[in-house]
C-alpha cells in the first residue's frame, strides 16, 4: 500500500528508471506501544525503531512525531495524521457497564439511608 496511490506521473523522468525507495510518493508510518515500549514501525527503516520506554503512550509519541515532522522546512512536506484505535462500541459498552453498577450501587445506598430516618 506504501505507493498505492501515488499518481504515476510523481516518478516520470527523461530517464527511465526504476522506483526506488527514495521516490517515495506516500510514506505510512506507525507508532504502536509493545510491553511499555513506544516502536515505530517505517518500511523505508530495517526493523522497528525503539523509542524508549513509556508510561504515558499518547504523550511520548505525540513529543516523537512533533521531533519528527520539525526536522522539515513548513513549506515542503505535508503530514497527515491517522489515528486507529479500539472499538468504540466495546470500549464505551465496558464504561456503561462500570456506570450502570455504580448507580445501582447508589442507589441501594441512598435506599438504605431512608429507611434509616
Amino acid at each position: 500500500m506504501h505507493n498505492l496511490f501515488v499518481c504515476p506521473e510523481a516518478f516520470l523522468s527523461d530517464e527511465q528508471k526504476p522506483v526506488t525507495e527514495d521516490d517515495v510518493g506516500f510514506h505510512f508510518i506507525s507508532y504502536v506501544p509493545v510491553g511499555g515500549w513506544l516502536h515505530e514501525l517505517d518500511r523505508l527503516k530495517s526493523g522497528p525503531v525503539d523509542h524508549g520506554v513509556t508510561s504515558s503512550w499518547l504523550s511520548n509519541v505525540g513529543k516523537v512525531i512533533q521531533q519528527q515532522m520539525s526536522e522539515y522546512s513548513p513549506r515542503k512536506i505535508q503530514f497527515n495524521l491517522l489515528v486507529v484505535i479500539g472499538d468504540w462500541y466495546k470500549i464505551l459498552g465496558e464504561k456503561i457497564t462500570i456506570v450502570d453498577a455504580n448507580i445501582t450501587k447508589l442507589m441501594r445506598q441512598l435506599e438504605a439511608r431512608q429507611l434509616d430516618n
